[in-house]
């Protein structure tokens, strides 16, 4: 059984391996594949893109904390974050000595 099993793989190995595709050419009748340099490319630009938008997520926090005057207009200033532990005072800003 494991000499029928490991000839099987042997077989299909090769068969596998096979069906690759030179890049650039199509693939399973869809589009043609892109080069390294093209999606190198389209991934430098999502980076620059999700770089851009947390940096003004993080402009606008940094406006919000610089402009509270009060434990609640700071804590309005992170409104995902979670009470990290239950028995924290109100007066607590969270760090820890």
């Amino acid at each position: 059984m494991k000499k029928l099993l490991f000839a099987a793989l042997l077989f299909v190995s090769p068969v596998a391996m096979a069906d690759s595709t030179p890049a650039g050419h199509e693939k399973d009748g869809g589009k043609p594949e892109m080069s390294f340099e093209q999606r190198k490319a389209k991934v430098l630009e999502r980076m620059s893109a999700r770089q851009a938008e947390m940096q003004k997520k993080m402009q606008d926090r940094l406006g919000c904390v610089q402009a509270s005057t009060t434990p609640d207009a700071l804590k309005a200033c992170f409104p995902n974050r979670k009470e990290r532990h239950e028995g924290k005072s109100d007066g607590d800003d969270g760090e820890h000595k």
